[in-house]
C-alpha cells in the first residue's frame, strides 16, 4: 500500500507538471494565480513523495552501508523542485525579483535534451555495471566489491554525476533557468552528505584497494 500511495503521489505530480509545462513552454494566456495554483498542483504531491519515500523505505538498520542522507534520486527531486517552486511563487506571487536576460541563453530545448540523454546514458552503462557484478546500486546497500572497469574507470560516481546532467539539461529544455542553477545544489549535497560517506564506508570496508582504485579514477571528472 505503501508503494501505491508514493506511485500515485508521483504520477499526479507529473501530471500537473506536464499541464503547466504545456502551459508556459507555450502561447496560452492565462492569469498569474492559475498560474500559480498551476505550479503548486505540480510541486506540492512530488514534495509528498519524497518525504514519504524517505520515511516509508530508508533503512532503519544502519550496519554494513554507507549512512548516506537518504536516496541519490530523490535529492535530485527535491532541488528539481525546490527550484521550481521558488522560482513560481517570486514569479507568480511575490514578483521579488526578475532573472536578468544575459541567462536566456541558457534556455536551450535542443542542448537541454543532448545532456538529459547523456545524463541517462552514464547512469545506464553505470547500472549495466552492477547488474554484471550483481551488486545493488542503492547506497543504503551492503557492497561486496569495487567496481572499477567501463564507466568507472573514468569517473568514481558515474550515476550521480548522470543526475547532475539530466536536472542541468531538464532546466535548459524546459527554459527554466532556475533549476539548471541549482544543479550546484544537488551537487554540494550529493558530495557532502552522498559521496562522501559512500567513501568513508568503502575504505573502511575494503582498505588498500579502494585506495589504489580512488587513484586511479576522479571522483566526479
Amino acid at each position: 500500500m505503501k508503494k501505491y500511495f508514493c506511485l500515485f503521489l508521483l504520477l499526479f505530480s507529473f501530471y500537473n507538471f506536464y499541464e503547466f509545462f504545456s502551459w508556459y513552454l507555450g502561447n496560452e494566456m492565462i492569469i498569474i494565480e492559475d498560474a500559480m495554483w498551476l505550479a503548486i498542483y505540480a510541486a506540492t504531491p512530488l514534495f509528498l513523495f519524497i518525504f514519504f519515500i524517505h520515511i516509508f523505505f530508508y533503512p532503519k538498520n544502519t550496519s554494513d552501508y554507507a549512512p548516506v542522507i537518504t536516496f541519490p534520486p530523490i535529492i535530485m527531486l527535491f532541488s528539481m523542485n525546490l527550484a521550481f517552486s521558488i522560482s513560481a511563487i517570486n514569479k507568480y506571487h511575490y514578483q521579488i525579483y526578475d532573472l536578468p536576460e544575459f541567462f536566456d541563453f541558457l534556455r536551450f530545448q535542443e542542448l537541454g535534451i543532448f545532456f538529459m540523454v547523456t545524463g541517462i546514458l552514464l547512469i545506464s552503462l553505470a547500472f549495466n555495471r552492477f547488474k554484471e557484478k550483481n551488486e545493488d546500486p542503492n547506497p543504503t546497500t551492503s557492497s561486496e566489491t569495487i567496481l572499477t572497469k567501463g564507466i568507472f574507470k573514468f569517473t568514481r560516481n558515474p550515476i550521480y554525476l548522470g543526475f547532475l546532467f539530466f536536472q542541468f539539461g531538464s532546466g535548459m529544455a524546459l527554459h527554466h533557468v532556475h533549476i539548471i542553477f541549482f544543479t550546484i545544489f544537488t551537487f554540494l549535497i550529493l558530495d557532502l552528505f552522498v559521496v562522501k560517506p559512500e567513501e568513508d564506508y568503502l575504505e573502511k570496508k575494503f582498505g588498500e584497494e579502494y585506495l589504489v582504485y580512488k587513484k586511479q579514477a576522479r571522483r566526479w571528472l
